[in-house]
């Protein structure tokens, strides 16, 4: 696909392999052999015009042929020798192998030409080399690939029923319609270049400390971290100028998609030191299209960049929500068993109303901790801070009529105050050490109280 500067200046279309497929000696199995060289009644005539000693080559000429529309210059190889050998056998069962000889260049050249009459073919000659010529120049506007151009050739030997020439033919006229489209868009492209935009083109060459600036815009990003995508955006920084610039001349230019990419892969193929020695047209023309097919290049990274990293984002913040949903769930599991005791409480029997507040805070001061359940005491002060009082005294007032006590000393707890807030002193109040009912005076009620020593035993 590229010039092969180590050997000739010609393209480097085809692959050794692809060079063998399409001139390589065809290789017949048994079941080619029965295909290829069975003989019409014209064709059996045509054989037996030919001398009796080279009669053989002629049937084996025709075959080949039929499998490649090609001729071959080939010697008695082990190959040649097993279809000679089937071809007298089946052809020329009188004969010997023995007795066939290699005919020479002039009889070789009279049998093609009895087979491109039996096969309607015709050579290639110069007036077919230059319509091929013009027709690849018109091909070439819509892709400057060699190995399309070379597609495109064959195809229209294989429809006009022409023969194709060497190989090096072809490389010789694809190299001339390539060289030739390029000069014409490398005129147009210094007669509308811009003095700035020349002076881009040509600092692509300056070196920044050890590396060059084409060097440097050559590489791609490794993976998709921090540091890849900040070099990404500088690259992006870098060919902004040039991109505008091409998006207007490549247009006019009529140049297509496909020539883009095959000239800015030039600039990959090329190393600074030849692209420096080109010609100022050529060099800028494929530093442009670097630029442009760089551009793309660089914003279709950075919109992988971002896909990659909100799925990151989103698969992490998955995680995150299922290990709180589980940790959770732990917990809850764990507070169960008291729950079950919450339940139990508050479905005592209506006759015990007076005192199921009193045997619940026992009962949850077993199965919970402080922590997890918080006291009674502070549910009621942020109650009495939120409802007002249904006389008109203060939540204030009502704290302190509340603290009412045993004989203790310490404050009475009021077993109403979370359940509905009437702020009056005259409701009934309960110790926090008994849980008996409390006067208004803050006396222990003999009738409702138990004593503190049976409370502990």
């Amino acid at each position: 696909m590229f010039p092969d500067a180590d050997r000739s200046h010609r393209l480097e279309i085809l692959t050794a392999s692809e060079i063998e497929d399409w001139y390589g000696l065809p290789r017949f199995t048994s079941d080619d052999r029965r295909l290829y060289f069975d003989l019409t009644a014209v064709e059996h005539r045509a054989a037996a015009g030919c001398k009796p000693v080279v009669a053989p080559y002629f049937v084996l000429q025709l075959g080949y042929f039929k499998a490649k529309q090609q001729f071959f210059s080939f010697q008695q190889e082990a190959t040649v020798l097993e279809d000679l050998h089937y071809i007298v056998e089946r052809h020329f069962p009188s004969r010997d192998l023995a007795s066939v000889r290699m005919p020479g260049r002039v009889t070789r050249m009279g049998q093609q030409n009895v087979i491109l009459r039996l096969m309607r073919y015709r050579f290639c000659d110069e007036t077919v080399l230059g319509q091929l010529e013009r027709k690849a120049q018109r091909s070439a506007r819509l892709s400057i690939q060699p190995i399309f151009l070379l597609r495109e050739i064959l195809q229209g030997l294989a429809q006009e029923r022409i023969v194709a020439p060497a190989y090096k033919t072809l490389q010789d006229l694809v190299g001339r319609v390539v060289r030739g489209e390029r000069d014409r868009i490398s005129l147009l492209l210094e007669q509308d270049l811009s003095r700035d935009n020349r002076q881009r083109l040509d600092s692509l060459f300056e070196a920044d400390e050890y590396l060059s600036r084409v060097s440097a815009l050559r590489k791609e990003p490794k993976d998709f971290s921090y540091q890849e995508m900040r070099r990404e955006v500088q690259r992006r920084q870098m060919f902004a100028p040039l991109h505008e610039f091409a998006k207007t001349f490549l247009v006019k230019a009529d140049i297509s998609m496909d020539s883009r990419r095959y000239y800015a892969s030039l600039v990959q193929f090329y190393t600074i030191y030849k692209l420096k020695r080109m010609e100022a047209g050529p060099a800028h023309l494929y530093l442009l299209c670097f630029a442009s097919y760089g551009f793309r290049q660089v914003n279709d990274n950075l919109i992988e960049a971002f896909i990659h990293l909100v799925y990151q984002y989103e698969h992490e913040a998955r995680a995150a929500s299922q290990s709180a949903g589980q940790q959770r769930f732990n917990e809850v599991a764990v507070n169960l068993q008291a729950a079950g005791h919450v339940l139990t409480c508050s479905s005592t029997n209506r006759s015990q109303r007076k005192h199921r507040l009193a045997r619940c805070r026992r009962k949850l001061s077993r199965y919970s901790n402080r922590r997890a359940f918080p006291p009674f005491r502070t549910t009621c002060a942020t109650s009495s801070s939120i409802k007002p009082a249904s006389n008109g005294r203060t939540t204030e007032s009502y704290r302190r009529s509340s603290n009412a006590t045993c004989g203790t000393g310490s404050p009475s707890w009021n077993s109403r105050a979370g359940l509905r807030i009437t702020p009056c002193c005259r409701q009934p109040r309960f110790c926090k050490h008994c849980y008996g009912r409390v006067s208004r005076h803050g006396k222990p009620n003999p009738l409702t109280s138990r004593s503190h020593s049976s409370r502990k035993a």
